[in-house]
């Protein structure tokens, strides 16, 4: 079973954050920096994003998303293949004295709403000082963004990445 780390997210004061996204070395050298506001059917969040070839940071102000404190980060995964979440959902149903709460993302893209990922999770509704999730990316997403599996049927994190105009030459991984 594949599961990759997929980002981490972690929530600054508001000096701390506009130092990182305005350094030199970031933007030149380190990686790719940008701005954006994502939609979803549910909620939205604003956030600066350091993309690395095969991951990102995204960096949050107090308030970026609904609930989000100064501090407050989180860690996200990503299976490699379709069916994967549900795998590791039962698995976890066994080993975890918490319950698990999976749901379907929705995306709102200029061309509307798109099933985006699906996640799987431990602390379900409120935000707490940390989380962690699994997703699993739906197909209509990926065919929306044009991502090709790999010859083995897998997500291809750099060829997601890459519609995110990553920088080929970004220190950061």
């Amino acid at each position: 079973m594949g599961i990759e780390f997929n980002h981490l997210y972690i929530t600054l004061d508001t000096d701390t954050l506009e130092s990182i996204a305005q350094s030199e070395f970031i933007n030149q050298l380190f990686c790719t920096v940008s701005r954006d506001t994502v939609e979803t059917d549910t909620e939205s969040w604003s956030g600066t994003y350091l993309r690395g070839k095969h991951t990102y940071l995204e960096l949050f102000p107090p308030g970026g998303a609904e609930g989000l404190q100064e501090g407050f980060s989180g860690i996200g995964f990503n299976t490699q293949q379709d069916g994967q979440l549900d795998s590791v959902a039962e698995k976890l149903r066994g080993l975890s004295a918490k319950e698990t709460f999976s749901d379907l993302r929705v995306r709102q893209t200029e061309s509307g709403k798109i099933p985006w990922f699906h996640y799987l999770t431990l602390n379900p509704s409120e935000r707490e000082a940390f989380a962690a999730w699994l997703m699993e990316f739906h197909q209509d997403y990926l065919e929306y963004k044009n991502i090709k599996l790999t010859p083995g049927n897998c997500f291809n994190r750099a060829a997601y990445l890459k519609t995110l105009e990553t920088s080929e030459t970004s220190l950061f991984e």
